[in-house]
């Protein structure tokens, strides 16, 4: 699974610091650009959080998806000097609570079921 996790980011910040042509092929630019922005770190969340067995582990997962939408920012910044785009970090922030929160509630839900189905 981390071998999956790890194709997603490679992808993700190779689509991030992709030429302007490029993204208006693939359509990541225009009304629909905030909404993917959140999606896809909802996703990143998701998939990160998921594997961790404990909550620490979901937290570091949360973590590890913050990490990549700052780090996502500073290399376009690096690349194109045209500034942090704070509405993107913002919107990317927003997808990774998102994603950590429904990993988590999920997964109190699921060990809530299996606990009171053990304890009949």
């Amino acid at each position: 699974m981390w071998i999956l996790i790890l194709v997603w980011m490679i992808l993700l910040v190779a689509l991030s610091v992709s030429p302007l042509s490029f993204k208006l092929k693939l359509h990541t630019v225009g009304p629909y650009h905030d909404f993917g922005h959140y999606v896809v770190y909802l996703l990143t969340a998701v998939l990160i959080c998921q594997v961790a067995k404990r909550f620490s582990g979901r937290l570091a997962g949360f973590f590890l998806a913050i990490v990549l939408a700052l780090g996502q920012e500073w290399l376009e910044n690096q690349l194109y000097h045209a500034g942090y785009e704070w509405k993107d970090v913002a919107t990317d922030l927003a997808g990774t609570v998102s994603g950590f929160a429904l990993v988590t509630l999920v997964t109190v839900l699921f060990q809530d079921s299996a606990s009171s189905r053990h304890a009949k």
